[in-house]
């Protein structure tokens, strides 16, 4: 290495060190950090993407080949080696597209033998710093996900020293000459020959010139403080077993050399002989190497961690969300939206501008969020998905107040969410029954045509057993839990009441959209004492008549116009009657007395 500034190894080591920290901070985060329940908190990369980085090598050079056969397709016999050239400014640049290295755990040739995540190889964790790692101008295949990838994590690595292979060659015609190069040693057949003789599969890389040169061609490879490229490796952890890796940085000193296992060679295959097994730091081309491994099994246990504290958060969310709409159901009260409307919540999807609970062909959505649980005007473009208020005209159904949080955001951002900040998904069965569901930890589920809106789907149908809804969250709302209610009252006794002027009414049911309201409703045929008698209220699953649960409404009043509608003024006795899904004892006595009336006021 020429001399690139007075620095001794001892500050190359510091500089080092630091540049190891930075990269570390950059896969896992910072250190030391913790959530409000002392839990480890996991940031950079693993953080948002839950795994490694993967690493990536420039596209291969013509590899190797001793069976004089170019393979039309990547194969790993051919040790593929990373290529690059000089361009018209004389200025190194990789090869496009990128290669993602892998681990060929199942092959028994050892065809990894150069160029896996267990063996010698040159990738980098370009995730690190791009979202595109493979930069392949034909497919996005490769691309990271954006809804995860949050970086950059790191500074784009810049050749901190471009001049410090220059001895090694300046032009591509230098680097081609550079051992091991291809030959016609008079067969006509190309092979590669190496500083010690012509290259023989069968004894592995003991050196290349080219690779040296590629080792000082930093720009877009993260750097160690000598200016080579960092090594960087992921293996099995077999200290912590299956399912746990192990991701290594390794810089290799001020020596730059590294002795790093092969899986033996092409001819004598040791599928064993690998980076997490057999690595040797006392080697001589190792004792300076300067290593920090990172382990997934601390992340992971911490993921785990997370992901059980947010299933819990999240069943408690859909569990407040389950309450808002029946509330104590079936076993208590029905205080909840149901209870209050009579009727399921509509369904809204935004659509441009505002929320609508149909599509342009006026079908009602059968997915969508629950606004109706937050407010009475769902959709700012039109009045009449207005949710229905309490009146006079329909005692006992009306929105009452807020039955759930509205979101923190609004506009087409304005739904709610589970533990992970995903949205919830909302689905209205052909069966009459709604299902809440959070997709998880991994932010997927199947069930359906998730494009189709207003698609007809059974609830029953989902299938927990796929693998895409295996860590979903689920609770599903049957009819049945709220409707239809139980009640039973056996005598009114109205004091003081008018022939044909004092009546009886109760508001049981309403229909689907709150148009149209079912009561029960008595008229005194007699002045004085008057008494409804033998089941005055009687509903139940069997009834002819069936009652919403909730807290529906006995009116007792004087009506003066004899239109059978309470006017305001009209002088009243309003008696709550909670309706539930569980069947009463036997039933009770109601008495009130005209001289307490008073006037119906605006509700």
């Amino acid at each position: 290495l020429p001399a690139v500034g007075i620095i001794d190894n001892k500050e190359r080591t510091r500089i080092t060190n630091e540049k190891i920290e930075l990269i570390r901070k950059a896969i896992i985060g910072e250190s030391g950090i913790t959530d409000a329940n002392g839990k480890k908190i996991i940031g950079g990369y693993v953080g948002d993407m839950r795994d490694w980085p993967d690493l990536w090598e420039a596209k291969e050079d013509i590899p190797h080949n001793y069976d004089a056969t170019i393979p039309s397709t990547d194969r790993w016999d051919f040790g593929y080696r990373p290529y690059g050239s000089f361009n018209d400014n004389g200025k190194w640049q990789w090869e496009r597209p990128f290669r993602k290295l892998s681990d060929d755990k199942d092959d028994t040739d050892g065809l990894d033998h150069i160029g896996g995540l267990e063996t010698e190889n040159e990738g980098q964790p370009r995730g690190l710093w791009t979202d595109d790692p493979q930069e392949d101008p034909n497919s996005t295949a490769n691309k990271l996900d954006a809804d995860k990838w949050k970086g950059p994590y790191i500074l784009f690595p810049n050749d901190p020293y471009p001049k410090d292979n220059t001895h090694f060659a300046t032009a591509n015609n230098d680097y081609a000459d550079l051992r091991p190069k291809l030959t016609s040693p008079g067969t006509g057949v190309k092979t590669e020959s190496w500083i010690d003789g012509d290259y023989s599969a069968a004894l592995g890389e003991p050196f290349d010139d080219k690779e040296a040169f590629r080792k000082l061609q930093t720009n877009d490879r993260l750097a160690d403080g000598w200016g080579r490229a960092f090594r960087f490796f992921i293996t099995e952890d077999k200290e912590h077993g299956s399912g746990n890796t192990i991701f290594w940085i390794v810089s290799e000193g001020a020596d730059g050399e590294g002795f790093y296992p092969t899986k033996g060679s092409i001819a004598t295959v040791d599928t064993g002989d690998t980076m997490g097994k057999n690595y040797d730091s006392n080697h001589e081309d190792n004792i300076d190497n300067i290593v920090l491994k990172l382990y997934s099994i601390e992340w992971q246990a911490a993921f785990e961690d997370e992901k059980l504290l947010k299933e819990q958060e999240t069943g408690e969310i859909l569990n407040t969300i389950k309450q808002s709409l029946i509330g104590d159901s079936p076993a208590g009260n029905n205080t909840g939206f149901c209870g209050d409307l009579g009727r399921w919540p509509r369904l809204y999807n935004w659509e441009s501008s505002n929320w609508d609970d149909e599509n342009d062909s006026n079908t009602s959505y059968t997915k969508g969020q629950l606004r109706e649980l937050w407010t009475a005007t769902p959709n700012s473009a039109d009045a009449a998905d207005n949710v229905l208020l309490p009146d006079w005209q329909n005692p006992g159904f009306g929105w009452r107040y807020q039955y759930h949080p509205s979101p923190l955001l609004e506009q087409e951002q304005s739904y709610l969410t589970d533990a992970w900040g995903n949205p919830l998904v909302f689905i209205y069965g052909s069966d009459d029954t709604l299902m809440l569901l959070s997709a998880g930890d991994d932010g997927e589920y199947d069930f359906g045509d998730q494009l189709d809106l207003t698609e007809s789907i059974s609830i029953s149908s989902y299938d927990s057993s796929l693998a895409a809804n295996a860590d979903n969250i689920v609770v599903t709302i049957a009819k049945d839990l709220w409707y239809p209610g139980f009640l039973h009252i056996d005598n009114i006794t109205v004091n003081n009441a008018q022939n044909g002027i004092t009546k009886a009414a109760f508001w049981y049911a309403t229909d689907s959209d709150n148009s149209s309201f079912y009561k029960t409703i008595y008229a005194s045929a007699i002045d004085g004492t008057w008494t409804i008698t033998g089941d005055a209220l009687l509903y139940s699953d069997v009834t002819a008549q069936q009652a919403a649960s909730g807290m529906r409404r006995l009116t007792v009043w004087n009506d003066d116009d004899g239109d059978d509608e309470i006017d305001i003024g009209e002088l009243q006795f309003t008696r709550i009657l909670p309706v539930i899904t569980q069947p009463q004892p036997t039933g009770s006595d109601i008495e009130v007395d005209t001289a307490q009336f008073t006037p119906a006021v605006a509700l």
